[in-house]
């Protein structure tokens, strides 16, 4: 039996024939592909894509969150800042905002016999 310089532990045969090879992924296939989500739809409708040929070839018919991301997209072209603000913060993420912190004030701390 092997045994692991780190940890001493005693590698028994049924481990080491599964252990990975020098070179071997742990994750052959790679990261699954994500789900088309909310800022690819808003980026497909908003760079004018036709019908969105990126939702199509997943979904051959309109998904609801695609037909509802239209609508809030003609709320924004139409001048509501809600939906302005909800794109904005799908597409390019929500801006920092600073925390103004006051002059650190010291701590007490009482101590009661019982």
């Amino acid at each position: 039996m092997a045994e692991n310089q780190r940890t001493k532990q005693r590698i028994t045969p049924a481990l080491e024939k599964n252990k990975w090879k020098p070179g071997q992924s742990g994750n052959p296939k790679g990261r699954p592909k994500k789900e088309i989500c909310i800022p690819d739809i808003l980026n497909a409708i908003g760079k004018g894509i036709p019908d969105n040929q990126v939702l199509r070839d997943k979904f051959p018919q309109k998904t609801n969150l695609e037909i509802i991301l239209q609508r809030v997209y003609h709320e924004a072209l139409s001048g509501k800042p809600w939906a302005v603000q909800f794109i904005a913060d799908r597409t390019e993420g929500k801006p920092r905002q600073p925390i103004e912190i006051d002059e650190p004030k010291p701590i007490t701390i009482i101590k009661e016999d019982w």
